[in-house]
């Protein structure tokens, strides 16, 4: 198999994959900073903004491989034409609904580490 070969994954198996170190980077970005102080204030309890986080880690993550499948420049506004696409809408709400259904079970493939780190975030 070409390693460069795109290989088909359903929204379920990309939640899984991404419950790893990158939820950590992300809020070392400006934009996971900012996710993380606005989440902090919004939302009461350390489980909605983990939820919340996910979601929008995980959208941030979904919206870099889109723009760059759709052929679109990684800038704001090859973002912007990617999250206004249908096929973008599409993927969002297959996020959402996963994310809200197996929440609990996404969070227990976290390591021990990775998990007391995310919600010293949100403590």
């Amino acid at each position: 198999m070409n390693p460069n070969q795109v290989q088909p994954m359903d929204c379920l198996t990309f939640c899984i994959n991404s419950m790893d170190e990158s939820l950590l980077k992300f809020a070392n970005y400006d934009a996971g900073k900012n996710t993380i102080k606005i989440l902090n204030k919004i939302y009461p309890t350390i489980n909605e903004r983990l939820k919340v986080y996910i979601l929008i880690s995980h959208s941030y993550i979904m919206t870099q491989a889109l723009t760059q499948l759709m052929g679109n420049p990684l800038n704001v506004d090859g973002a912007t034409e990617t999250i206004s696409s249908p096929i973008f809408a599409k993927f969002q709400k297959n996020l959402i609904e996963t994310v809200n259904k197996n929440f609990p079970m996404l969070m227990s493939k976290l390591t021990q580490e990775h998990r007391m780190k995310l919600e010293a975030l949100f403590a």
